[in-house]
């Protein structure tokens, strides 16, 4: 069973005055509990949670926020996603991070910007 919330956004009245005024519309959107974004930010909270696993998180220089499930992933130190909650930036550059860096990381569809220099990664 879906469950859906409003969202309002402001629309132009069609009244002949000289100043526009504004009159409130709703239309329906899902619930984050029952939409697919709900899954894709689960599936991407999880690639982050291999990668932080896979590189030694608990050593890194700052792991502020990763792994803390009160904390969403968008807060975590050196993340950087959309308005959506969809990660498109990693900078963990000189954070002490090694290991080598997971498949699972192919999950984040949208991550346009990956920065992990001057860390001790392996592998090719």
């Amino acid at each position: 069973c879906e469950s859906w919330s409003p969202s309002v956004s402001l629309q132009p009245s069609s009244s002949s005055s000289t100043k526009p005024s504004f009159l409130p519309t709703t239309t329906a959107k899902p619930s984050l509990s029952s939409s697919p974004t709900h899954q894709k930010y689960a599936e991407e909270r999880g690639a982050l949670m291999h990668f932080f696993t896979a590189t030694g998180g608990e050593k890194w220089s700052n792991n502020e926020g990763w792994m803390d499930e009160t904390v969403p992933h968008c807060n975590w130190y050196g993340i950087t996603c959309t308005d959506d909650g969809y990660v498109t930036r990693i900078d963990l550059n000189r954070n002490q991070l090694s290991g080598s860096i997971p498949s699972e990381v192919g999950l984040l569809s949208d991550l346009i910007s990956l920065v992990l220099s001057n860390n001790q990664l392996t592998g090719s």
